[in-house]
């Protein structure tokens, strides 16, 4: 898979598995944000996003990347890289056991 497509109308979020899952696996990720986007995926440059309000604007974001392959290596590349960094299993049951003692 080049490109991962997932127009949320309520914007992404770390709760939606399947970004979690595109993210694990280096797959460029095309999505939405809206308001269950927090401000780390608002802000991220491991995702390409557009607003919900906008599916004209998704709809070129994804005609982008399609024609950009080794812009999609990147995006993916950058994704799995926070994906390991910041949402793999070990490191969200280190964050809980540090919180619980």
């Amino acid at each position: 898979m080049d490109l991962l497509l997932l127009p949320f109308e309520d914007g992404a979020s770390e709760r939606r598995g399947s970004l979690m899952a595109g993210l694990a696996h280096g797959v460029a990720v095309v999505t939405t944000t809206g308001h269950n986007t927090g401000t780390t995926l608002r802000d991220a440059d491991f995702v390409a996003h557009t607003p919900v309000t906008s599916p004209v604007a998704f709809r070129e974001n994804v005609i982008r990347w399609l024609g950009d392959p080794a812009g999609c290596r990147e995006l993916g590349r950058r994704g799995c890289e926070v994906y390991r960094r910041d949402y793999d299993w070990p490191v969200v049951v280190g964050r809980i056991a540090g919180c619980i003692g």
